[in-house]
Order: structure tokens, then sequence, then C-alpha cells
């Protein structure tokens, strides 16, 4: 009982670190998870330097604290096999097949995914693909030098019809603005200005009154005071394309043109430089993409390894220590401790099942133990009363079984027979006394009657004249034995031949004396 109640308090302790690893494995595997999603810029929150240390701090805390817990139950594990505790073999081995199915996946799938991600950088990288992205930012750059150049010449013109009409402007301003008007609609331009150092229009000509029209930055018209058109590519969130030109007939008077290009076309355009840019930046950093993309899956999948490993563990002692208990009570009953009992608990398995049928058993045992122990006290008992009456009877007893083989003496049957009780048991009587085998003969083919005779037992330098009964035991089993009784009757025929020969003698001078 005190075995039960160790092997409860035992129990008790195993649940309780279990759940603590349970709550461990769990925490690990969220953990690896949102940093997997937070790496991967899958997350709600932006992978920061900060943010990422400590992600990492958080990841490598609860990696050793699983390693811990394997550490703890591999040395309890290796102590138990150093011991020679029940089931420890069973054990190791169902945790290293644990072990094994649980590493190989995680090996092969890992080397699987360096394989597939060096071959995809391969394939993205190659140069049949860098060749596409350079078409791309060729097209891209084509499509742009070609409206380039197409609005530089219309500036150019513009501005050289604009100086020829200096005195139109000087002195006929409604004529002058007539004829730029009509320069900028038949240059196909959005808009013209003629703007002066600050960027203060002069005067405007839009043939698209309701559209927004972005004008030159500062750097703009300071680039322009060297004399030299300077286009202005189209920004993030316009679709324009400008050209700024110094008018030499003027002083200090700037022409500005405006013209619209596809919407579409400049989005694609945009998309295609990012995208090139992204390419190259990506190419540049292939080994550290590479690298970081193998060490984040390494991470997860050294996680989900240590995690394997525990639940394996964790089933493993869940699975051997029910047997091992069982084992420790088959131990305890062999030596005799028939008190013992396996705690069953709430188990309804077939583990449970195999306790309660232990232990159901042991009872069993218990009660025939005491049965047997009660029946031995009884035989006992009579054994010892047969034997003080054996003791008694003067003439020989002993008792033969269903082979003739002799099974029991008194200490007359010794004294006839010449040798000690331990000497005959096992022998066959009719070696011993020969005299006897017709009688034990007719007995064993007919059990139902008693047989009586007399024979002479020749024994060294002695003739014994012997009267011997034999009968069965009325056992009612099937190979029940029979009650010999040996009776030395040699002095009583002396005497009685004494008597007579006496008798014989004083009976003769009477005869005389009648004569």
């Amino acid at each position: 009982m005190g075995g039960g109640r160790a092997a409860r308090a035992g129990s008790g302790e195993g649940a309780g670190r279990r759940l603590v690893g349970l709550v461990v494995i769990v925490a690990t595997l969220l953990s690896s998870t949102g940093s997997f999603l937070l790496l991967t810029g899958m997350g709600p929150i932006d992978p920061t330097t900060d943010v990422v240390r400590t992600a990492l701090v958080l990841n490598g805390l609860l990696i050793a604290a699983v390693i811990a817990l394997i550490g703890i139950e591999g040395h309890k594990l290796w102590r138990g096999w150093k011991e020679g505790r029940a089931a420890a073999r069973l054990h190791l081995r169902i945790v290293a097949l644990f072990s094994l199915i649980a590493a190989l996946p995680a090996v092969l799938v890992s080397i699987a995914f360096s394989v597939t991600l060096d071959q995809g950088f391969d394939r993205w990288f190659e140069t049949r693909t860098r060749q596409i992205v350079d078409n791309v930012l060729t097209v891209a750059s084509a499509y742009m030098d070609e409206h380039s150049r197409v609005l530089r010449g219309d500036l150019v013109g513009i501005a050289t019809a604009a100086d020829a009409a200096k005195a139109l402007y000087d002195y006929e301003p409604t004529r002058f603005e007539a004829g730029f008007e009509a320069q900028a609609s038949l240059r196909g331009v959005q808009a013209a200005y003629l703007l002066d150092p600050s960027g203060k229009v002069i005067l405007r000509s839009e043939f698209a009154p309701g559209a927004r029209v972005f004008m030159p930055p500062p750097a703009a018209l300071k680039e322009a005071e060297k004399g030299g058109p300077v286009l202005i590519s189209p920004g993030q969130t316009t679709s324009q394309v400008g050209g700024l030109l110094k008018l030499k007939a003027y002083t200090d008077t700037y022409l500005y043109v405006v013209r619209d290009l596809n919407p579409e076309v400049l989005d694609n355009l945009r998309l295609a430089r990012e995208s090139a840019f992204e390419y190259k930046q990506l190419e540049s950093n292939r080994s550290a993409v590479q690298t970081a993309f193998v060490l984040v899956f390494m991470g997860l999948t050294l996680t989900l390894l240590l995690c394997a490993i525990w639940l394996g563990l964790a089933f493993a002692n869940g699975l051997v220590s029910p047997i091992r208990r069982l084992i420790g009570a088959a131990d305890e009953v062999a030596g005799g401790n028939l008190l013992v009992e396996v705690p069953v608990g709430g188990r309804s398995d077939d583990l449970g099942s195999l306790a309660a049928t232990f232990n159901k058993m042991t009872g069993q045992l218990r009660s025939q133990r005491e049965d047997l122990l009660s029946l031995t006290d009884q035989a006992d008992r009579r054994r010892r009363f047969t034997e003080a009456v054996l003791s008694g009877v003067t003439a020989a007893v002993v008792g033969v079984t269903s082979e003739g083989r002799i099974s029991i003496t008194n200490r007359s049957a010794v004294d006839l027979l010449g040798h000690e009780e331990g000497d005959l048991i096992g022998r066959r009587l009719v070696d011993e006394v020969p005299g006897v085998e017709p009688l034990l003969a007719a007995a064993m083919r007919d059990d139902s009657r008693i047989y009586q005779g007399s024979f002479t037992l020749v024994r060294p330098g002695v003739e014994r004249v012997i009267s011997a009964r034999v009968a069965s035991d009325r056992s009612p089993d099937t190979a029940h034995g029979y009650v010999v009784t040996l009776d030395d009757v040699s002095d009583l025929i002396s005497a009685q031949r004494t008597s007579a020969w006496a008798t014989s003698r004083a009976a003769s001078p009477t005869r005389s004396r009648i004569r």
C-alpha cells in the first residue's frame, strides 16, 4: 500500500511537470509563429530593429526552456536506464522512435526547402529574367526620352517665336497674346506661361482651364538661369511633364510649357522602375535574403522539432508509467507481497483495464492463499493426530499410493522394515515386503473389501511371521491410496506352540495312570 501511495505521489508530480511543459510548448509555438509572420512582413507590427530583437530574445528564452524540459526528461530516462528500472528499455525505445519520427521529416523538409529556395533564386536571377527587367527599363526610358525630345523641340520653337515677337510684346500685347496662344496650340501643349524669376505668372495660355497645372519648383528656375532648357519629369501625383527655358530677348523672363501624358502609361512606367529597382536590390542582397529565409525556417523547424521531442517524451511517460507500475507490482507479488495494488485513477483505456484486472487478480490470490493456509493448517492438525494415533499402535502401518509406493509409515513400520522413514518414502512396498503383493494386487482390483493374510518375512538372520491386512483409504479422489497393516505374530505363534507343548506334556502322565 505504501508503494501505491508513492506511485500516486509520483504521478501527481509528473502531472504538474507535464502541465508546465505543455504551457511552455504552446507559448513557444505561438511565439515562433508570431516571429515568422513578423519577419516576413505579414503581421500587423512593423519589423523594426527593436521589435525583431525583442522577438528573437523571447524565442531564445522559450527555446531554452523547452531544451531544459527535454534535458530534465532525458536525465530521468538515463538515470532510470542506469538503475535498471522497470520498463526503462521500453521507455528509451519509444523516445528514440518518436525523436526519429520527429527529426527525419524536419531534416528532409529543411533540405528540400534549402534546395528549392536556391533553385528559385537561380530562376529569379538568371540571365533571361535580368534581360527582361533591363528591357522594361529601356522601354520606359525610351518612352520618356521621346517625349522629352518632342517637348524640348516644342519648348525651343515657342521660345524662338516669342523672342521674335518681342516688339509685339512691348507695343501690341494683345496681338502678342494671340500669337503666343496660337504657338502653344500649334505645338499641342496643355498650357504655356511666361514667368518672372520668382515663378509668378506674367502671361498664360491654358487650353484646359479646369485642369490643375503644377508650376516649376525654384530649383528648376535656378537651373534655367544658365540658359539651357530644363525638363521637369512627372511626379508621383501628377502625369504632367514640363519644360522651362529662359527667353533671350526678354529680361528675366522664362517660358514654361506643360504637356499631359497618359496616366496609365506613367503608372506602368513608374511601377516598372520600382520593380526593376527592387529586383536589383534583391539581387545585390541575394545571399542575405537567402540566409534570412533559411534562418527563419530553421528556427521554426527547430522549435517544432523540440516540441515534437517533448511531446514524444510526454507520450512515452504516459505510456510507460502504468507499465512500470505494473511491473513493480508484479515483482512485489513474486516476492510474496499480495497486498500491493496498482493505482487505476480515472483511466478507462486498456492500461486502466489491465491495472484493474491485476488488482482483481491479487485479491483473488490473497483469498486463495488464505484458503490454502487454512487447509494446510487443518491438514497439519490431522497429520499430527494421525501420527499420534499411529505412534500408539504396536502394529506396523504403511500408507501406499495407487502406484504401490510408500507414502507414510509409523514407528513400528520403521522398526519392522529396518529403514528410516525418509528412506522408505517413495519405494515400492512389494520390494520391501514381497509377501504383501497378492493382497495389495487384490485390493487394487477391488477396493470394496478388506483383504487379510499371513506370510513369512525374512530379515537378515531372522524369520518373522507377519499377519497383513490391506484396505482402501476411501478417498474420493480417483488416484486414492491404501492402508497396509503389518502385525508381527511370531512371538504369539511361538507362545501358542510352547503352550501346546506344555499342555501335551502335562497330559501324558495322566494317560499313563489311566492305562
